[in-house]
């Protein structure tokens, strides 16, 4: 009866009821019809429920209106009520050698008490049921564009987070609402839409206590959670499966550390040691322009060492089914062909003589671009 009348309504959309959606369903109740029937039966009670349909509409027409294949937090409700106290990448440039997404979530930047204080509680549920429909959208998608069942590969970031070994410190208010409205949301609407989740740096002797532990248990509970010791980097076979070496650093350098604080602020001064580097990285889409202004200043020795100087660049890492669909308006450079990785701007050097440098870029298609001095 709900089916048809969602029928009925044109409300079959193809993430949720298409043959790959079905098929994601029969896979995650280890293909038991009867099991598989149960659920879709609470997934229509719920659906009803949590109004999905409300939230579909409105991702799908930002998504559409981009022209990109893959989602963006910009795209979601509340975004920027939200974006001082919650921070991710919602799909990192580089898919995995096997085709899936890869996202990336710092636990340092979920500011959970911030977010209890500052944002209105239906609004960061708005935004997280957006942002999980969003991504059974793009994974439909992507599964129909490159003919198999693409999943999203997770990084979970636990440096400065704060965690023990008795968890993380607790927001009771927040962690019980997060679990009713948020969790129990993601386990009745999503089917089979994650795949691996690798946790980077846990404390020691939870990793090891995993590692030992994941010998006792069947594989199907163990296969989908991966603790590593450290940011992973030296993990080979990890650092292959989420995009390469290259993007790993990339989206470790994007967190910022919110709950300790600090904000990622669009402006200020920065020293830089020699050797050093300071990086800014910003997931853009669709129209997004990316400005900048910068002075290197001089320093105590300018007079005796001459001007003090650093490199300035800019790259850019474009989601690969977006290339063809996006270009760049530079206003020192001409358009020309679009590569996964481009360098908006090769490496220069600056110095304190310069004065202040500026310049813009507009981005047609999802990515990150990182400014690198």
């Amino acid at each position: 009866e709900a089916f048809t009348a969602r029928e009925t309504a044109g409300l079959l959309h193809p993430c949720f009821f298409g043959d790959l959606a079905i098929a994601r369903v029969l896979r995650g109740n280890e293909g038991s019809l009867s099991m598989s029937i149960k659920w879709f039966e609470r997934f229509l009670e719920k659906a009803n429920q949590y109004n999905i349909d409300k939230h579909y509409e409105y991702v799908i027409k930002k998504l559409d209106a981009s022209g990109s294949q893959y989602g963006n937090l910009t795209m979601l409700p509340y975004y920027d009520e939200v974006k001082d106290y919650c921070r991710m990448i919602f799909t990192a440039p580089r898919p995995t050698p096997k085709g899936d997404v890869v996202q990336y979530i710092a636990f340092a930047d979920i500011d959970r008490q911030g977010i209890l204080e500052n944002v209105d509680w239906s609004h960061w549920v708005a935004f997280m049921r957006s942002y999980m429909i969003l991504r059974c959208i793009e994974a439909e998608r992507l599964s129909t564009l490159r003919k198999r069942m693409v999943r999203c590969i997770s990084i979970f970031d636990l440096e400065d987070s704060g965690l023990g070994l008795q968890g993380l410190p607790s927001v009771p208010d927040f962690d019980d609402a997060q679990n009713r409205d948020v969790f129990e949301f993601m386990q009745n609407i999503c089917a089979e839409i994650l795949g691996t989740n690798y946790v980077l740096n846990a404390p020691w002797a939870m990793v090891k206590a995993y590692n030992w532990f994941r010998n006792f248990v069947p594989e199907k509970l163990s296969r989908k959670l991966r603790l590593l010791d450290g940011d992973g980097r030296s993990d080979a076979d990890f650092v292959q499966a989420v995009g390469g070496e290259g993007q790993l650093k990339q989206l470790l350098g994007t967190r910022v550390g919110l709950t300790r604080g600090l904000k990622d602020e669009p402006s200020g001064v920065k020293e830089i040691p020699p050797g050093h580097d300071f990086q800014k990285s910003q997931e853009v889409c669709a129209g997004q322009r990316i400005t900048w202004s910068y002075e290197v200043l001089p320093s105590f020795s300018d007079g005796l060492l001459g001007s003090s100087s650093v490199e300035f660049g800019i790259t850019a890492y474009w989601l690969t089914e977006d290339i063809s669909h996006s270009g760049l308006d530079i206003s020192h450079s001409g358009l020309h062909e679009r590569q996964p990785v481009e360098e908006i701007i090769p490496p220069q050097a600056m110095d304190s003589r310069r004065g202040r440098v500026s310049g813009s870029c507009r981005s047609a298609g999802n990515g990150v671009i990182t400014l690198k001095w």
